[in-house]
C-alpha cells in the first residue's frame, strides 16, 4: 500500500494473501508432507542396509566362518524369508585349458 487513503485496495490485497496463504497449507500437507515421509522411509532403508553391510565386512575381517557369518545376516531378514532363503553352491571355478600366460606355472 502506498498510502493511507488506498484504502479501497485494501480487500482485495486481503484476498490475495488469503489465497496465498490457503496455497502455502494446500502444499504443505498435500504435497510436501508427503513427499518427506517418503523420504525418511528410503532414509531409515538405507541406513538399515548400510549397517548390515558393515556388520557382514566386519564379520569377514574377523576371521568368522562363512556359516556364521550367513546365520548373522539371516537375522536381519524377517522370520518368513529366512526360510525361503535357499543355500545355493556355486561349484568352483575350473582353469579352462591353455588358460591365462603364466597360469600355473607359479610366475609371479
Amino acid at each position: 500500500m502506498s498510502s493511507i487513503e488506498d484504502v479501497a485496495n485494501v480487500p482485495k490485497l486481503m484476498a490475495v494473501a488469503l489465497a496465498a496463504a490457503f496455497y502455502g497449507l494446500g502444499s504443505g500437507y498435500w504435497l510436501f508432507l508427503p513427499m518427506a515421509g517418503k523420504l525418511k522411509h528410503r532414509s531409515e532403508e538405507e541406513l538399515f542396509v548400510k549397517e548390515i553391510i558393515i556388520r557382514g565386512v566386519l564379520l569377514l575381517q574377523s576371521g568368522s566362518t562363512p556359516s556364521v557369518v550367513e546365520a548373522n545376516l539371516k537375522a536381519y531378514l524377517e522370520p518368513s524369508k529366512r526360510l525361503s532363503v535357499k543355500k545355493e553352491a556355486k561349484p568352483a571355478p575350473e582353469a579352462a585349458p591353455g588358460g591365462a600366460p603364466g597360469a600355473g606355472t607359479g610366475a609371479a
